[in-house]
């Protein structure tokens, strides 16, 4: 590891948008919690849902994709980037499989990328399955894009 960073994992879930998607997403949270009980957990979500995952127990920072910003919304997105890259997250887990939440993981520079298909570079084969985590029971397949 870097000299300035932690010992203990510092993970980035990402789920963006769509409500009932993030819900169902919430009990991820808490596996991941009591699988890594140290672990630094942050969720990077679009503006508009920010507010759903303000003081859920197990979570320590909201961090924030600023879609409703019209005027330098490119500089808010700059920002964010700096912002994640300075956290030194180890893992980002990206439950949203889209370019738009993949980026994130590529522009802050993390390791370990963790996700459905193989966008952004994936090279898992169908039907791998990270160790510690659950295949979901529909045709996507858990990718390590690392």
């Amino acid at each position: 590891m870097g000299k300035n960073r932690p010992t203990s994992h510092r993970v980035l879930l990402v789920r963006l948008s769509a409500f009932g998607d993030i819900i169902h997403v919430l009990p991820s949270l808490d596996a991941l919690r009591e699988a890594i009980p140290t672990a630094r957990i942050d969720w990077l979500v679009e503006d508009r849902f920010a507010s759903l995952l303000e003081g859920i127990p197990g979570l320590n920072e909201v961090l924030v994709v600023p879609r409703s910003v019209k005027k330098n919304r490119w500089l808010a997105y700059l920002r964010l980037a700096r912002r994640i890259r300075k956290n030194h997250y180890d893992i980002v887990v990206d439950f949203q499989g889209l370019t738009k939440s993949a980026v994130w993981g590529v522009i802050g520079k993390i390791p370990t990328r963790i996700g459905f298909g193989t966008r952004m570079g994936g090279r898992c084969p169908a039907g791998s399955t990270p160790k510690g985590f659950v295949r979901p029971k529909r045709s996507r397949t858990w990718c390590n894009a690392t």
